[in-house]
C-alpha cells in the first residue's frame, strides 16, 4: 500500500510540478488585466473561490448550531438534573451588566 502512495505522489509531482508553478500560473493568467487567462481558467478559479467561500460559510453555521445545541444541552443538564434555578429573562441574563428595565408606558 506504501508503494501506491507513492507511486501517486511522484505522478501528482511530475503533474504539478514541485512548486506548484502550472497552478500558480494558472492563477495568475486568469486574475492579470492583460487578459492571458482563457475564459475556462478564470472559471475555474472563480469556481473554486466560491467553493472555498461556501465551505467557510458551512463551518460558520455548522459551528453556531454547535454551539446552541451545546448551551441547550448545558441549560437542560444544569436545570433538569442538577435542579438549578436558571431564569433566561433579559433582566436576570443582562442585570448585571447595567442595562435598565424600563417602565412599559416609558416608550409610548
Amino acid at each position: 500500500m506504501s508503494d501506491w502512495f507513492e507511486e501517486l505522489r511522484e505522478r501528482a509531482r511530475r503533474a504539478m510540478g514541485t512548486d506548484g508553478e502550472p497552478v500558480a500560473r494558472i492563477v495568475r493568467a486568469a486574475f492579470e488585466g492583460r487578459g492571458e487567462g482563457s475564459r475556462l481558467e478564470r472559471a475555474a478559479v472563480a469556481l473554486a473561490g466560491l467553493a472555498a467561500a461556501s465551505v467557510g460559510a458551512g463551518l460558520a453555521v455548522t459551528s453556531l448550531l454547535g454551539l446552541a445545541l451545546a448551551a441547550a444541552i448545558l441549560y437542560l443538564v444544569l436545570t433538569r438534573v442538577f435542579g438549578f434555578d436558571l431564569r433566561l429573562d433579559p433582566e436576570t441574563l443582562f442585570g448585571g451588566m447595567g442595562f435598565a428595565r424600563r417602565p412599559a408606558d416609558e416608550g409610548r
